[in-house]
């Protein structure tokens, strides 16, 4: 026999899990008990939880209507798991879309990143974005610094918890076994990244005229000159040499 507290406490997990009322709650795991059960008896069928749950089978001649107590347990089980595992997939998926969105709003920022593991020539930096909506609660992502993205002095000294100045070079999603996933690419080598640690020390963009990098060095072209000390932060930053020449 299937009691109505069983599907209250579910409502009551799905609303703390997801951060919703338990009215929304209610709502999605009315729609989705209904397609579960749509696919079980092969008749379009709705569920209701009321005082006493039911719910209606459209059959050609007739809607059937039954308490939701004649259910067997193997379907109500059935219909729980299903109800968790397609909200889990659709909450996922918003959040995913949410976060994709907020981090392609970031691209060209600089951000400071720890290596946490290496793929290959590949490494995984753990890294945080502000989130304006939630401003207690910044976003906290996972990015992919190439072997190409990377410095040639970065190749000799990159290591397992080390920490360094990343700037965002792009972000999409992928399907991975059926699953998506957000990738964000991070980068060190770009000439911007270059120009965007200038100018995090106060460096006016448009002083910076261009930027050429070589091996083991930088070529800065600028307005006038620069501050020396500026020159070694962004220097020491990147473990290169920075030559700056002035004018047009």
């Amino acid at each position: 026999m299937t009691k109505q507290t069983n599907f209250q406490n579910v409502l009551e997990e799905l609303g703390e899990l997801y951060s919703i009322p338990l009215d929304d709650a209610k709502r999605l795991f009315e729609e989705t008990a209904a397609e579960f059960l749509t696919q079980v008896f092969k008749y379009e069928a709705d569920f209701v939880l009321s005082d006493d749950p039911k719910f209606y089978l459209f059959k050609p001649n007739e809607v059937v209507v039954e308490p939701a107590t004649n259910l067997n347990k193997g379907i109500v089980k059935g219909m729980i798991a299903y109800v968790k595992r397609e909200l889990r997939k659709r909450f996922e998926l918003e959040l995913l879309w949410k976060t994709y969105v907020k981090a392609r709003r970031k691209i060209k920022t600089v951000v400071k990143g720890k290596i946490f593991a290496k793929s290959g020539r590949d490494y995984y930096v753990n890294f945080t974005l502000d989130d304006e909506e939630n401003p207690l609660k910044p976003l906290e992502l996972v990015g992919i610094c190439l072997y190409e993205d990377t410095t040639y002095s970065d190749r000799k000294n990159f290591a397992l918890g080390v920490e360094k100045l990343f700037m965002i070079k792009n972000c999409y999603t992928e399907s991975l076994e059926n699953t998506l996933r957000l990738v964000v690419l991070l980068t060190r080598q770009s000439k911007t990244f270059v120009k965007k640690l200038f100018v995090m020390h106060g460096v006016p963009e448009n002083e910076i005229l261009r930027i050429e990098r070589k091996p083991f060095k930088v070529l800065v072209y600028a307005k006038r000159k620069l501050p020396k000390e500026v020159i070694r932060e962004v220097s020491r930053e990147i473990d290169e040499g920075v030559i700056v020449r002035y004018g047009s």
